[in-house]
Order: C-alpha cells, then structure tokens, then sequence
C-alpha cells in the first residue's frame, strides 16, 4: 500500500530527478527517476521524465518502455507525446 509519504518522498526525489536533468546529468536523472518510481509508481511523469534523461543518452529502447508505461498510466498526458517526438527526430 502506497501512502502519502510515499508519495511525497517520489516527488521529492522527482525534483532531484529535474535538477539534475537540468544540469545534464542524465546517469543521475534517472537514478533519482528511478527511485520516485520505486516508492510510488503510478505517476505518469516518473516514467515519463525518465524517458527524456534515457534518449539523452540514446538508450532509445529504455525511452520507449517508459513512454508507454507513461501512456498506459494516463493516455492523454502531454509530455509523453513531447518525448516521443523527441524519440522519432533522434531515428
């Protein structure tokens, strides 16, 4: 059972996740993704920003698995369709 700590600790550990995405530290970004996933994986964005950090390192295959667990958790989420323009323009 995931409780509301849980969640607060993965958006904790998401926005780690951001800072170091912002500084192009992908190995980190994920690391950090990663773990928000560990403790709560039913938001879409983990998954998601996840996605982003792997096609920066061209793990193009990572990025797919993650943008469609993204999808399957919310259909409609924006940014997965941002990166999986980003996936089409990097083939």
């Amino acid at each position: 059972m995931v409780t509301v700590d849980d969640k607060s600790a993965a958006t904790a550990l998401k926005q780690q996740g951001n800072k170091a995405f912002a500084g192009h530290d992908w190995p980190s970004a994920i690391d950090f993704y990663t773990k928000a996933i560990e403790k709560y994986d039913a938001d879409p964005s983990f998954w998601c920003n996840r996605a982003q950090a792997q096609i920066k390192l061209e793990a193009y295959g990572y990025a797919i698995s993650d943008a469609s667990k993204a999808l399957e958790l919310d259909k409609n989420y924006i940014k997965v369709g941002q990166a999986c323009c980003m996936l089409e323009s990097s083939f």
